[in-house]
C-alpha cells in the first residue's frame, strides 16, 4: 500500500527503499515506517508475523487501507489475467495490486507486491516457403516486489517469478485504485 502511496504522492524525505531492519537508521526509513505503519493500520495488519520482521495484511483488507489513507477507490478485484484490463490501467498510469502463493493448493507463502508498467515486444518473421510474413509478440509486465529493489523487473505476462519462486498459484489483482 505504501508503495501506491508513493507512486502517487511521492515524497523525497523518504527513502526508496530501507535496509531491510526492522529498525530504522535514519529520519526519512523512520517516516517510511510511520506511512507504512499508517496504512498498514487502516487494513488490520499484523507485525513481526510469525516472529520475523514480515507484515502480514489480508489481501481484501488492502482497500480499506487505501480508502482510509483518503484514496477515493482502494480498487477491485479483476481476473489474473485479464491483459487487455491490466494494460489499460497502466496506460492511465494507474498501478495494480497483486497477490499470489508458491503452491497451487495451500494458503501459506502468499505475497502481495505491485505491478506498475509493461512492455510488448513484437517480432516478425517472413516464410520463403509460404511467402507469409508471420508476426508475434510476447507481453511483460513491470513488478516491484517490495523487496527493496530486489528483482523488481520485467516478467512474462502469468509467470511471476523472482528469485526462483513462482508466485502463481491463487493469483489475484487488485485494479481501478485511484488517489
Amino acid at each position: 500500500m505504501a508503495q501506491i502511496q508513493e507512486f502517487y504522492h511521492p515524497d523525497l524525505s523518504r527513502p526508496r527503499f530501507t535496509n531491510g531492519k526492522c529498525n530504522a537508521t535514519t529520519a526519512g526509513e523512520s517516516n517510511l515506517g510511520t506511512l507504512m505503519k499508517d496504512m498498514g493500520s487502516k487494513a488490520n495488519s499484523s507485525y513481526n508475523y510469525m516472529g520475523s520482521c514480515n507484515t502480514f495484511t489480508w489481501p481484501n483488507n488492502v482497500k480499506s487501507g487505501l480508502t482510509g489513507y483518503g484514496f477515493s477507490s482502494g480498487g477491485s478485484g479483476i481476473e489474473a489475467y485479464q491483459y487487455t484490463q491490466i494494460k489499460s490501467e497502466l496506460n492511465g498510469n494507474h498501478p495494480l495490486i497483486f497477490w499470489g502463493s508458491t503452491c497451487l493448493d495451500c494458503w501459506s507463502n502468499y505475497h502481495v507486491w505491485v505491478c506498475d508498467g509493461y512492455q510488448e515486444n513484437n517480432y516478425s518473421d517472413f516464410n520463403c516457403a509460404t511467402k507469409q510474413c508471420n508476426e508475434w509478440s510476447y507481453s511483460f509486465l513491470h513488478m516491484n516486489w517490495g523487496w527493496g529493489d530486489e528483482w523488481n523487473d520485467y516478467y512474462a505476462f502469468g509467470q511471476y517469478n523472482p528469485d526462483g519462486d513462482h508466485y502463481n498459484g491463487n493469483l489475484h489483482v487488485i485494479s481501478g485504485i485511484r488517489p
